[in-house]
């Protein structure tokens, strides 16, 4: 006698959320609105924690997990939802499964080319020549000289009107704009005198 046995319901349940996620899947791929909004309110909040939680191990950046995200939706609907058609319920695997393993991927190409971005800066640093962190020290020096060379109130006026937000300063110095511009163009000139000194 053959003894009945009842199905194990949480079997049960997977499978119908196989199929419902499977069903969903393709109805986005043909096409229907309905199903992608669907699909993008019951997956999208899921989908940012799920990348959050993959940012933890590196860093926690909440622009960055909505860029991944973005970038997977992005993928999703490309080429008319073709990515979705890849989706197969018998590997075992939830929809919310084979999203993240999507997002996983576009993680690691965002790594890697973010690796590949720093080992160009990199190699351009390292291949400037030493004489390029000279000449900037260089003219760090050469600008200390000629602001020494500056008359109290010639200094005062290249601190506050010059390098300071210029027009909120030149108040203080109760400098009309023509002013401004007569004491620049004296600064200027005395400036290429200093230069020309050292050439």
């Amino acid at each position: 006698m053959r003894s009945s046995v009842n199905p194990d319901p949480e079997n049960v349940q997977d499978r119908e959320s196989l199929a419902a996620d499977y069903e969903l899947a393709q109805r986005c791929a043909y096409g229907e609105v309905a199903a992608w909004e669907e699909l993008y309110h019951q997956y999208h909040d899921r989908l940012l924690a799920s990348i959050q939680t993959l940012l933890t191990v590196h860093q926690a950046d909440p622009s960055l997990a909505e860029e991944i995200a973005a970038r997977v939706w992005y993928a999703l609907v490309e080429n008319d939802g073709k990515l979705l058609l890849n989706y197969n319920p018998k590997r075992g695997a939830s929809l919310m499964t084979y999203m993240r393993v999507l997002a996983k991927d576009l993680l690691r190409r965002h790594y890697r080319s973010e690796r590949r971005r720093q080992d160009r800066e990199r190699a351009v640093m390292s291949s400037r020549p030493s004489s390029h962190s000279q000449e900037l020290d260089h003219s760090a020096n050469t600008l200390d000289e000629f602001l020494g060379t500056l008359t109290v109130s010639e200094r005062a006026f290249y601190d506050e009107c010059l390098v300071s937000s210029g027009a909120a300063n030149a108040s203080s110095l109760e400098c009309s704009a023509s002013t401004i511009w007569q004491r620049t163009h004296r600064l200027y000139k005395r400036m290429l005198g200093f230069l020309s000194r050292d050439s």
